[in-house]
């Protein structure tokens, strides 16, 4: 696993910003096997320029990101054992505090039968941020591989869930296909429905209804909204306030 996240680090976040935050949470019986795999961490990235940031108390998550630098981006490791410790991890991190652009890996480090509804409640945790850029490492069953899983909260079948995907698998020392891991989640919303509140306000936006008792919007703004439906594939479901 730790082979993995190393992988990752250097490959895929480095390139995008150098600052990682390493949060550990665990039941005191499975502390010992999180830390040796975070101590092979450290010590294997210790010459890539990464600014770590290691955090084992979830009550001090807030006052250690309050001395980040501000930016949009930045990485963020979280080890857990149960979704039990990452409640305890989301719990404590104010929301001023969640970065939309951040990349978070989520490493489970104790394989349980509950793993997917797990993975299940963390990915509606983190939508319920609108953060997207989130993948879940995990041992498999048989402890040969490494599987990688991730979100998308829009596709052809649902609107806005945390379905748990398979993204990509680590075995052999190698991942077995060449991904983005991180892509673009929100360009296709695939004719789901998105709310817009508004009021008419000539020439910016205006609302009309047609003789089927339709609304729809006209005016600067109003073309504006149209022309993002085309580009995004969502369809408004407009409130007039």
């Amino acid at each position: 696993l730790s082979r993995v996240i190393i992988d990752y680090m250097v490959n895929h976040m480095m390139p995008l910003s150098p600052v990682v935050n390493l949060f550990q949470v665990s039941h005191p019986n499975n502390s010992l096997d999180q830390l040796y795999i975070i101590n092979e961490i450290l010590y294997n990235t210790n010459r890539e320029n990464i600014v770590h940031r290691m955090i084992t108390d979830v009550n001090v998550i807030d006052e250690v990101n309050a001395r980040l630098p501000s930016r949009r981006r930045f990485n963020i490791i979280m080890f857990i054992d149960t979704c039990t410790s990452f409640e305890k991890i989301f719990a404590k991190i104010h929301y001023k505090n969640w970065r939309t652009q951040g990349l978070y890996i989520v490493a489970i480090t104790i394989y349980n039968d509950e793993i997917y509804s797990c993975m299940m409640k963390l990915f509606e945790a983190f939508w319920s941020k609108f953060i997207v850029n989130v993948v879940v490492f995990f041992m498999s069953q048989a402890k040969n591989e490494v599987l990688l899983y991730t979100y998308y909260p829009f596709s052809a079948f649902y609107c806005e869930r945390a379905v748990p995907v398979q993204l990509n698998q680590y075995r052999g020392n190698k991942f077995l296909n060449k991904i983005d891991y991180f892509p673009e989640k929100l360009n296709n919303f695939y004719g789901c429905p998105l709310s817009v509140a508004t009021f008419n306000n000539p020439p910016f936006l205006m609302y009309h209804q047609d003789e089927a008792g339709a609304v729809y919007v006209d005016g600067i703004e109003g073309i504006l909204i149209r022309l993002l439906t085309q580009r995004l594939n969502f369809n408004i479901q407009l409130y007039i306030v």
